[in-house]
């Protein structure tokens, strides 16, 4: 009997048709810093001197013209230009949380009294990712202790022509570094600004110089008027969950 029952479960198990094999893949969520996706701003290799995986010189011929409502950093100064530079990827990593994307962008400018040129480093702290990832922790601009003359130098194609540099002045409680500079006939000034502070970084950090076209030296109102000029999009709206009012919009680094 059992030899019978055995053979008739064989004969019917030999009756089934086979299963087909089938494979079940989650559609997949395009991430908008994707290489080869045309929106996500380009990623470069690391320099020697940057605390990120990424490099924090602006060559301005390398980066792309964008309206400045795409920009993470814009300027209300008529015929200014906007630029998209690197996408920045932090050396902090967590398996459990999204990566740390840390944007540099660049606007310049000129107005009857002077010319600028101005970068950004910023970073949305409230941002979640695609798949519900929030920032990994200690996700931040670094301060860079070490910005020096030497930085501010090579700053931008503006400070890259400068001569005579003098007035040289590093606080070191406030992280603002600044000194003064020739650019041929032109008196200038070259600076960095930091934001608010976060997990022992900042939000954003704001690179300048500013040159006065009439061969005066630059004045504090001159500085002033230039930075209040500049708006920073905290908010980064690349395939991020959390909707704006949530988030930080705008700050001005003045």
């Amino acid at each position: 009997m059992l030899i019978g029952a055995g053979s008739t479960a064989g004969v019917a198990d030999a009756q089934q048709p086979p299963l087909p094999d089938v494979s079940v893949t989650a559609p997949a969520v395009q991430d908008p810093y994707a290489v080869g996706d045309p929106r996500a701003p380009r990623t470069v290799a690391p320099s020697e001197i940057n605390p990120y995986y990424g490099r924090n010189r602006v060559d301005e011929s390398m980066f792309a013209e964008k309206p400045c409502s795409e920009t993470r950093l814009a300027t209300n100064v008529s015929g200014g230009k906007c630029l998209e530079g690197y996408k920045i990827e932090s050396k902090i990593q967590s398996s459990s949380a999204g990566p740390c994307h840390i944007q540099l962008d660049v606007v310049m400018g000129s107005t009857a009294t002077y010319s600028f040129e101005a970068d950004v480093f910023v970073f949305d702290p409230y941002l979640v990712g695609s798949g519900g990832q929030t920032l990994p922790k200690g996700c931040s601009v670094g301060k860079q202790s070490d910005y020096d003359l030497a930085r501010l130098q090579d700053m931008n194609q503006m400070t890259r022509r400068g001569s005579n540099w003098q007035s040289y002045v590093k606080n070191d409680d406030t992280g603002e570094v600044t000194a003064e500079y020739s650019d041929g006939r032109l008196n200038c000034r070259a600076f960095r600004r930091l934001g608010p502070n976060w997990h022992g970084g900042v939000v954003w950090a704001v690179h300048a110089s500013i040159c006065r076209l009439d061969g005066s030296a630059v004045e504090s109102a001159d500085t002033h008027s230039m930075l209040s000029s500049l708006k920073i999009r905290v908010y980064d709206p690349r395939g991020n969950l959390r909707p704006p009012e949530q988030s930080i919009m705008y700050m001005t680094p003045e």
